[in-house]
C-alpha cells in the first residue's frame, strides 16, 4: 500500500479509536463540577433562552469552595453573576452547543459529554490537516 493511501487509513483508525475510548462509559459516571455547571447552564438555555443565576429556585455559584479573605472584594463573593442576572464569567458558546445536544438526545450524562467528544475528534482532524499543511513538501 502506498504512503498516500496509508495515511488517511491511519488517520481514520486514530479518530475511530479516539472516539471509542472517549465514548466508552461516557454515561456511567456522574458529571464533574465544571461539566455539571455547563449542563445546568445549557438546561437554562433550553428553558429561558439564556444562562442565568437561578437553578431550582436557588442562586448558582461557580463552585462550592469559598476561601475567607480580608479583602472585601473577594470575601465569599460570587463574581459569575455579580450585578446581573446573566452568566458573564465564561463564554456562552458551550452552553448553546450543549443545549442542542440536550434537545436532540435528552438530558443525561452521555448527551452532556457527546458534543465535547465530537469537538475533540474534530481537533484531531484539524491537527492532522495543520501538520500536513506545514510539513508537506
Amino acid at each position: 500500500m502506498s504512503k498516500h493511501k496509508l495515511l488517511p487509513l491511519l488517520l481514520f483508525i486514530i479518530i475511530c479509536l479516539g472516539f471509542a475510548l472517549r465514548f466508552y462509559h461516557s454515561g456511567k459516571y456522574p458529571l464533574w463540577i465544571d461539566e455539571a455547571e455547563t449542563a445546568i447552564n445549557a438546561r437554562q438555555v433550553l428553558a429561558a433562552g439564556y444562562p442565568h443565576g437561578i437553578f431550582r429556585g436557588e442562586p448558582m455559584y461557580e463552585n462550592v469552595l469559598r476561601l475567607p479573605s480580608a479583602s472585601g472584594k473577594y470575601q465569599y463573593d460570587e463574581i459569575n453573576y455579580r450585578g446581573s442576572k446573566y452568566e458573564k464569567n465564561k463564554g456562552w458558546l458551550t452552553y448553546y452547543y450543549l443545549a442542542a445536544s440536550f434537545k436532540f438526545f435528552g438530558v443525561n450524562e452521555t448527551s452532556a459529554r457527546l458534543p465535547f467528544i465530537l469537538a475533540s475528534l474534530a481537533s484531531l482532524l484539524l491537527i492532522y490537516l495543520l501538520g500536513k499543511g506545514v510539513y508537506s513538501t
